[in-house]
């Protein structure tokens, strides 16, 4: 390592202005002129599973806003803060834990508009991202000589330090946030004081609003394919929070505190898993669309009979392929990923798509897994 360079890239994917675009709004008022935001209703439902879904980059492409109210009082509230410190304090931590080479040749690359150099007077006075990109007024901003209080520095003492990042429902949000962004990543078990964070989540409403988001997202793509018709496409679906619910199994064991792998087992074994009616609405039309689905999960080869029977019940039929990880054979990570490339090679040659759609999962982190692949 001492003779290689290593790049060490800063992706803060903190919510920016254009972190969200949602209808059904008024615009407001007021904010070029330094006026905060007027008091509102909170916003539905629908903008905060924009909000999420852009952040976990299941929507991309986008342009402009359709409405600045939400991105507005976000952007001018204390949410932003909130969720910047957690990626902030994430970020110091993972630097903090590098060995070093020594050689100094180790470097931390930032962009500048939003992540060193805020650009939210620039906002205020344009419509937080609902006007189309003006470069040329853009250009004219103002030089900024410091982050100021939308963009907190790294280190600031009020930041929120990691052993208490989920003191507090709102930070148990910007938690969850950070963790579908893949700003965290790695973690074993949801924080103790997010248990209940996680339990309401998933069992009330924004859960549902916040998968029908990307499960719309990924019909919209997958009808917007250009398709050889030599029935090679394929549509990789992972099964486990995926086609499959293990809400039942959760609900009896907090919510992915603490986990339990034996239990788990024991749930899967039953072969009782509902389906996720999103997933099982995009199967549907993948089918229609003349796209194969391919299920690939981390259950082992010898629960293939119970997995079988169980989509089957649950109306996953007529799939491509079923992959299941060998017994006692490499990580979930590894293992995915080989196999997606296997995928691409035996079955594709080359991927008319390439998009990845992640279901929001609080519960537990599966690196490379609970995805939907095109």
């Amino acid at each position: 390592m001492a003779t290689t360079a290593r790049l060490l890239l800063l992706l803060l994917t903190v919510a920016g202005f254009c972190s969200c675009f949602c209808s059904g709004q008024q615009a407001i008022t007021g904010l070029g002129d330094g006026m905060p935001p007027p008091a509102a209703a909170p916003a539905p439902p629908y903008c905060g599973s924009m909000r999420t879904a852009v952040e976990a980059r299941n929507i991309i492409g986008w342009k402009t806003v359709e409405a600045r109210n939400y991105v507005a009082r976000y952007m001018t509230g204390d949410r932003y803060g909130r969720d910047a410190d957690v990626v902030t304090t994430e970020a110091i931590a993972y630097a903090e834990s590098i060995e070093l080479s020594g050689s100094g040749k180790e470097i931390w690359l930032f962009d500048v508009d939003e992540t060193a150099l805020s650009t939210v007077p620039y906002q205020a006075n344009h419509g937080f991202g609902v006007q189309p990109f003006d470069n040329v007024s853009y250009s004219k901003l103002p030089p900024v000589h410091g982050a100021g209080e939308h963009t907190r520095a790294a280190g600031d003492a009020d930041a929120i330090p990691a052993a208490t990042i989920a003191r507090h429902q709102d930070s148990c949000s910007s938690w969850m946030m950070a963790v579908e962004a893949h700003n965290i990543i790695g973690w074993k078990t949801v924080p103790a004081q997010c248990a209940n964070f996680v339990a309401r989540y998933m069992t009330g409403d924004s859960y549902g609003s916040d998968s029908a988001m990307v499960i719309n997202e990924a019909v919209a793509y997958a009808e917007s394919l250009k398709l050889s018709g030599n029935g090679k496409e394929v549509w990789v679906l992972d099964v486990d929070e995926t086609a499959l619910s293990t809400l039942p199994y959760q609900a009896r064991h907090g919510f992915g505190y603490p986990y339990d792998n034996r239990s788990f087992l024991q749930y899967v074994e039953q072969g009782s898993a509902p389906a996720l009616p999103g997933t099982l609405r995009l199967y549907r039309r993948l089918l229609q669309l003349g796209i194969k689905p391919v299920l690939l999960t981390d259950r082992t080869e010898n629960q293939i009979a119970i997995t079988v029977r169980n989509l089957a019940q649950q109306g996953h039929t007529g799939w491509e392929k079923l992959v299941l990880q060998p017994t006692g054979g490499l990580s979930m990570e590894t293992f995915k990923s080989g196999e997606r490339q296997k995928l691409w090679s035996d079955l594709l040659g080359s991927a008319a798509g390439g998009r990845t759609f992640k279901l929001p999962n609080p519960m537990y982190y599966v690196a490379g897994g609970d995805a939907i692949v095109s």
